[in-house]
């Protein structure tokens, strides 16, 4: 099989796509390749190569991990921060609709209020603790990764 990864075009990663291994305009890219029997972007073809195309970091299932610390820490703190608000915004909207459904009833309407509030309460640390990580990680100790 024929990589086709340094690619780009504008049907860059789409599976099924024509492509010619002998054509610079082949049309694979990211971890598909171009089979060069169906002439068609694969990615049962990808090679068994674990590193990902810059060779500095891992590919995993959650995509490519930078082997670098500094790399690592921003990767680790940027699917750490989306994970946490994701989780945030599903608390609030499954607050808001302990809200509505209440139906007066003051101990479902105190349940989701408190729900609310505690889901923008942890949303808030996040934010803030991402603040003084910065502050005491960069500005003071100077450890790289967190600027």
């Amino acid at each position: 099989m024929v990589s086709c990864e340094k690619i780009t075009s504008q049907n860059c990663g789409k599976l099924d796509a024509s492509c010619d291994p002998n054509d610079s305009t082949a049309p694979c890219c990211s971890t598909l390749t171009c089979n060069p029997q169906t002439k068609k972007c694969d990615i049962t073809t990808t090679t068994n190569n674990i590193f990902c195309a810059d060779n500095k970091s891992v590919n995993t299932a959650i995509g490519c991990i930078p082997t670098d610390p500094q790399g690592f820490i921003t990767k680790f703190l940027s699917l750490a921060v989306g994970l946490g608000g994701g989780i945030a915004f599903l608390l609030i909207i499954f607050g808001g609709f302990q809200i509505m459904t209440s139906a007066g009833n003051p101990e479902k309407l105190a349940a989701g209020k408190e729900l609310v509030s505690a889901a923008i309460s942890g949303l808030l640390l996040i934010v803030f603790s991402l603040f003084l990580l910065r502050l005491i990680g960069y500005t003071i100790f100077k450890i790289p990764g967190f600027g």
